[in-house]
């Protein structure tokens, strides 16, 4: 009965750890889109400015 609540326990634990690590991810990878997002607009207006 010990071992099987340690391992409910261990269960559980994973379950939040890789809930959380997906969670962060979601934030990274949204961080990262809108940084790149910024990033090709801003360089976009520099040649649009140097071609007028």
């Amino acid at each position: 009965m010990k071992g099987q609540n340690a391992l409910f326990e261990w269960k559980k634990e994973m379950e939040k750890w890789r809930r959380e690590s997906d969670e962060n991810y979601h934030d990274l990878k949204t961080t990262i889109l809108t940084e790149n997002k910024e990033t090709r607009s801003f360089f976009q207006s520099i040649m649009d400015k140097q071609w007028i």
